[in-house]
């Protein structure tokens, strides 16, 4: 195979997952950016009152579920409100999500978080209201697979005899689309003498195509199921470790924040998968470092492989393949600190850096794998 065609066969395979990686760089390093320059936000406390939220007596007499909700609520938004870049603090911030995700994430009913946001909306702290959106609907594959069920219910003997069926006359009906539920919006108060309201203009763009989530997985009842799934086959983990963040709150606040919030750096951010860099070959220590953060953003249901995928890659990059299931141990470790709020994806890079400058300088260096373990534990 000539050096041409090698080029053409890599640039056909790998140059469009190459773009969506440097997209995704420089949406982080816009975002950073903007983020420097952004007037901090006020804090849920100035906005909101948690006595006025938390019940005096009942059932759920002193319970801090409601403010916990507002809390999550009001961190979502918060990320929306990066993402935009926004110069001046706005009123209010709007976003798209799901009721069905939020009453998964708080581990109630859906019905509770309806009655949450009446509570909320009364303080004038949130507004959400359902979102229409359009479906792409085939009447004619829906009346095939009548048929198909009716023609098999024949030939079983359940509706007596078989008659041929009369030939068609009428022209099959084109595809239409459906108005449907697609979701809800929310708007949240930003400043403290302000009233939360949705406007006319916010149920007029349509956030989500439902027809492409439905194809891809990405709808709020699929994502359930596969949390659910995954919750069932994984051991159980600590709920808190040492007062630090719920893991399984960081969890569901990674998948509400891909749900709600809209990167305008990116052309399509509803197709953007944080676990691009599965079809690429991970060739030094500076493609695992670029794909180290991505182990946060990844769907649950991926990060076991990609973690698996990047140590594979630091294995054969090292050349130490004893070291394979150490390296696992250190992502995950990784990963555990970031849910706690420690940078320890930072520090990973930094010591990734280090060591492949040693690599460099110190040709005696054989077991590259054991110096980045020593340094990470000390």
């Amino acid at each position: 195979m000539s050096q041409d065609t090698s080029k053409a066969l890599f640039a056909e395979r790998y140059e469009p997952q190459v773009v969506k990686v440097w997209k995704k760089v420089q949406s982080r390093a816009q975002q950073q950016q903007a983020a420097a320059t952004q007037p901090r936000p006020y804090q849920l406390a100035d906005l909101l009152d948690q006595q006025a939220v938390t019940a005096k007596r009942g059932k759920g007499a002193k319970t801090t579920g409601l403010w916990d909700y507002a809390q999550m609520v009001y961190e979502v938004a918060q990320e929306q409100y990066r993402a935009l870049g926004c110069e001046c603090l706005p009123c209010q911030m709007t976003i798209f999500t799901s009721v069905e995700l939020w009453a998964e994430a708080r581990r109630v009913q859906p019905s509770t978080i309806y009655r949450w946001n009446k509570l909320l909306e009364a303080l004038g702290f949130l507004q959400a209201r359902p979102h229409k959106g359009t479906s792409l609907e085939t009447r004619q594959a829906s009346a095939e697979r009548r048929a198909k069920a009716k023609a098999q219910a024949l030939d079983a003997g359940e509706l007596g005899a078989a008659t041929p069926a009369p030939p068609a006359t009428k022209r099959p009906r084109k595809a239409r689309r459906d108005t449907v539920t697609d979701g809800t919006l929310y708007a949240i108060r930003f400043r403290p003498d302000h009233h939360a309201k949705l406007h006319i203009e916010d149920f007029k763009h349509e956030y989500r195509n439902l027809d492409a989530d439905r194809q891809a997985g990405r709808t709020a009842h699929a994502i359930i199921k596969d949390m659910r799934a995954t919750a069932e086959a994984q051991p159980s983990v600590p709920v808190k470790m040492q007062g630090s963040l719920n893991p399984r709150r960081s969890e569901w606040f990674l998948i509400l924040r891909k749900w709600a919030v809209r990167d305008f750096y990116l052309d399509d951010p509803l197709e953007d998968d944080p676990c691009i860099l599965a079809d690429l070959e991970l060739r030094s220590v500076d493609d695992v470092i670029e794909a180290v953060t991505l182990i946060a953003e990844v769907h649950p249901t991926k990060r076991n492989a990609l973690i698996g995928f990047l140590a594979g890659g630091l294995t054969r990059i090292f050349g130490d393949s004893a070291y394979h299931r150490a390296y696992c141990k250190l992502l995950w470790q990784a990963w555990y600190a970031e849910t706690q709020g420690r940078p320890a994806f930072q520090m990973l890079q930094a010591q990734l850096s280090r060591v492949k400058a040693d690599r460099h300088d110190w040709a005696a260096l054989r077991k590259p794998g054991a110096l980045l373990m020593s340094r990470m534990a000390g």
